[in-house]
């Protein structure tokens, strides 16, 4: 029922590639003079003031979602909390599951909200840092924190032009055991920016249309693992895909199934289970320290 999913925080900057920095990598307490940590401290302090209403970041419309944090700590390089997060817009009804009965009814206006424990980690003089979030079940608030730092585009303006990547950490031999499976069938490089590429048929579209490049393996050919596409041999190759677009995704095939990934997405989602043998449990809920 309740799991803890790990990330690891990371900030690029093109401008800062070289042959021993090929990702580009910022150190988070120096992000071109920055230090991340004054971002996430007023950040998690400003969500402390009410409950916010989520909205939808391209069409600003409300996502019928809140969102508040309580009780933040800030203790030299970490920031943990609980995030009250829920839902409303639809009636309905709270029961004693013992007797059936009902014991509240809920109206449009009213939400649910689960408490959902966060920590983030910042070492100095690092390119990396740590993000723990708890889920309950398949809830989860990950994205919504993403969203508030990136998509509400508070960090990129904080930044000056920089995102915040927030990516699975899992184990290094589980995730190239996992790309070494994955068979790429095609490539599909979206919102393609070089649009000389496509001849007359890009000056017959308005400017802020886009396009989409395609590259398919030949039938019953692959065009290489997911790990492959990320060695050494390839990264040349994937470096000038990212270049030109402004994101690279490969249509995989492993175990028989097909599935969309980035091809900088190096792993799926680590979590750890929790339980009443690894921590105190509270009715059922974690006590986490």
């Amino acid at each position: 029922m309740h799991s803890i999913s790990m990330y690891a925080l990371s900030v690029r900057d093109p401008a800062a590639k070289t042959s021993e920095n090929k990702a580009g990598n910022l150190k988070l307490d120096n992000l071109r003079g920055l230090d991340i940590l004054n971002f996430l401290t007023p950040l998690i302090q400003n969500l402390e003031i009410d409950y916010v209403k989520l909205t939808d970041p391209i069409s600003k419309e409300e996502l019928n979602s809140v969102v508040k944090v309580t009780n933040p700590k800030f203790d030299g390089r970490f920031i943990s909390g609980w995030v009250e997060y829920g839902h409303y817009g639809v009636p309905g009804k709270i029961i004693n599951v013992d007797n059936s009965k009902s014991v509240y009814r809920k109206t449009v206006k009213d939400s649910d909200i689960n408490h959902l424990y966060f920590c983030f980690y910042v070492p100095k003089n690092k390119y990396r840092g740590i993000a723990l979030f708890h889920k309950i079940g398949t809830v989860g608030v990950k994205s919504v924190i993403e969203d508030r730092i990136n998509d509400d585009a508070s960090f990129p303006a904080w930044s000056k032009g920089l995102k915040l990547h927030i990516r699975p950490l899992t184990k290094a031999t589980d995730t190239k055991q996992w790309m070494r499976k994955a068979q790429v069938k095609k490539i599909v490089l979206e919102r393609f920016k070089d649009k000389d590429k496509f001849g007359d048929i890009a000056n017959r579209l308005d400017s802020s249309a886009h396009f989409n490049m395609t590259i398919t393996a030949p039938r019953g050919e692959v065009l290489g693992s997911l790990l492959d596409w990320n060695s050494a041999e390839y990264s040349e190759t994937v470096e000038l895909l990212e270049d030109m677009c402004a994101e690279v995704k490969s249509e995989i095939e492993i175990s028989g199934k097909r599935r969309v990934t980035s091809l900088s997405n190096t792993g799926t989602e680590s979590k750890i289970e929790i339980t009443g043998a690894d921590v105190e449990m509270q009715e059922n809920f974690p006590k986490f320290s």
